[in-house]
Formats: structure tokens, C-alpha cells, sequence
């Protein structure tokens, strides 16, 4: 996975509700929410015939977080009383919902980094209220109205691939996160027996990267060493300069890539430390303990990419 540049530090998302106003008399209804006209409750009835009492209160207005309260009786009627107005409308529950920021990127194969992966969805992990995309004949996506400023999973899927997840600190605006370099679900069968494994579906796996150079123009980094904290499962097992993984590597070649296997769920920590550079994590991965760790969430069944190191 090749990042196109390096993001500032995440700061937390905060969102207010306005408060909607309220008021009670008697017949009248009470006001709608903050930013709506106030509604008007109907009219009690006399003294003579117990009228019935105010219909509904005004609507509540956008963005208020409650409308307003209704009158709380009618008229007093001779042998009845009339009926008090209801509760005015309930205000919308939003408000303004923040900032939000674009994220774009391309997909394209492990083993060929030059092919597009055409026809692979895209989404924010485990939330449908933001719309997911497909990748086009490019293998590129753009991904609209993701929060801002939050550490969010984006989700790959598409049959005939391991279901992927990539952790993404998201800034405001639009923001690129570069290649990520999808596996079939062969491939990865194939590089788990090359190691002397096979993929468990109840455990997730882990991608790590480490790249050298100018943001917009990495290359792969080598002598970065990984460990993943809690341990578990095994690994790490380093990607040769041709793509395969091997058993005898102890650190990352020039591919800067290295797997973890059948990893227990749940949020681990992965550090990466090169042997003599002075190294920084990734800005796009999510923030760990020290400069070089980085949060990884691990899902059964999945791989999660995200632990990145960058290098001068």
C-alpha cells in the first residue's frame, strides 16, 4: 500500500446541540426548537361549553435538539373542561454534524501493483449511514462526507479477494491515502502454506508497510523490524524484493512489506523500528504509544492494513 502523503495529528470530534426552548401556558402550545418560528397552540375552550382544547404546538425548527412544549390545559368548561394543547414538535436531533473530509485512493493488485482492481466496493467499516462506493476501470474510489478529524476503518470487499480493512486518520477536506495492493483470496491461501500456515477465519490478519523518500514519491523500505503487542498468532513474516513471503527474512526487504497470521481480535499495537534510520509512523495510520507504533484493529476474518512506518 503506497500512501500519497502524510497527514497532521488527529484532533477529537466535537459536536453541540442547540438547545430548544420552552414554554408552557394554558390552551396555547409551546415553541418549536432553536432556528423555527414558534407554533401556536389552539384555543381553549369558554367557560360556557368546555370547547376542546389547543391542537399541537409549533413544528420544532432544524437543528434544535427539542421542540417546544405544548400548553398544559384548556379552557375551563362548565360541566367539562376542554382539552389541553399537545406538546409541540420534536426539533431535529442534528444540528450541524461537524466537518467531514474526502477520502480518495486506488486499489490494485499484490503481486502486479501496475493492474486495477475494478469492481471492488468501498465502504466505511460497520457504518451505512455513509454511503458506500465502487472502484471503476482505474481502481480508483472517492469516498464522500467520511467524519473528520477521527480514526475511521475503510472496508474493501469484492468477491474472489480477502476482505480487507485500512485504518485511516481522516482530516478536514479531501485527503488522499494512496494505493493499497489487494490480495485474492489464492494469493493469500498461497502465502500462508509458504509459510507453514493456513488462514483462520475466526483470526484476522495483519499488513504492515514501511516506506523511504519524499511523500507522493515512497519506496519500499528495508531493515525495519515488526512486533505486535499483545502477541499472537504468528509472524511477522517479511515480503522478499519479489513479493513472496519468506520464513528466513528477520527484517523488511526493499518491498518495505511484512503479514502477520491468524492475529487474535480485538486492538493490538504494531511497532515498527528501523536498524539505524531515525523513523516516524505514518501520518494516516492511527496514533499508537510511541512515535513508531501504530493502533490496528484486527477483525476476524479480515486483513487490516494501516501499521505504515516512513523513513527519509
Amino acid at each position: 500500500m503506497k500512501h500519497a502523503s502524510a497527514l497532521g495529528p488527529i484532533a477529537v470530534l466535537a459536536s453541540m446541540l442547540a438547545l430548544g426552548a420552552c414554554s408552557a401556558s394554558e390552551g396555547g402550545g409551546g415553541a418549536g426548537g432553536a432556528d423555527a418560528a414558534a407554533g401556536t397552540g389552539g384555543t381553549g375552550g369558554t367557560a360556557a361549553t368546555g370547547g376542546v382544547g389547543g391542537s399541537s404546538g409549533g413544528s420544532g425548527g432544524t437543528g434544535g435538539s427539542t421542540g417546544g412544549t405544548g400548553g398544559s390545559t384548556g379552557g375551563t368548561g362548565g360541566s367539562t373542561g376542554g382539552t389541553g394543547g399537545t406538546d409541540g414538535g420534536t426539533g431535529d436531533a442534528g444540528g450541524d454534524a461537524g466537518p467531514t473530509s474526502t477520502v480518495s485512493g486506488s486499489i490494485v493488485g499484490l503481486i502486479s501493483s501496475t493492474t486495477p482492481v475494478s469492481g471492488m466496493k468501498v465502504c466505511v467499516y460497520q457504518t451505512p449511514s455513509i454511503p458506500c462506493v465502487t472502484t471503476g476501470s482505474t481502481g480508483n474510489y472517492q469516498l464522500m462526507g467520511v467524519p473528520a478529524n477521527a480514526e475511521v476503518l475503510l472496508e474493501y470487499t469484492k468477491t474472489g479477494y480477502l476482505s480487507s480493512l485500512v485504518t485511516v486518520k481522516t482530516v478536514v477536506g479531501p485527503m488522499s491515502i494512496g494505493q493499497f495492493q489487494a490480495p485474492t483470496t489464492s494469493e493469500a491461501d498461497t502465502f500462508a502454506t509458504m509459510v507453514g500456515t493456513t488462514i483462520d477465519t475466526t483470526k484476522g490478519q495483519i499488513l504492515i508497510t514501511a516506506f523511504q523518500g519524499a511523500p507522493g514519491s515512497y519506496t519500499g523500505q528495508d531493515n525495519v523490524t515488526a512486533t505486535v503487542t499483545p502477541k499472537s498468532g504468528t509472524g511477522p513474516f517479511y515480503l522478499t524484493s519479489s513479493m513472496l513471503p519468506s520464513t528466513s527474512l528477520t527484517t523488511t526487504s526493499t518491498a518495505g512489506i511484512g503479514l502477520f497470521a491468524n492475529v487474535s481480535p480485538g486492538d493490538v499495537e504494531v511497532t515498527l523500528t528501523h536498524l539505524s534510520k531515525s523513523c516516524q509512523r505514518m501520518g494516516t495510520s492511527w496514533s499508537g504509544t510511541t512515535p513508531t507504533a501504530s493502533k490496528v484493529k484486527v477483525v476476524a476474518g479480515y486483513l487490516t492494513a494501516g501499521a505504515g512506518l516512513e523513513c527519509p
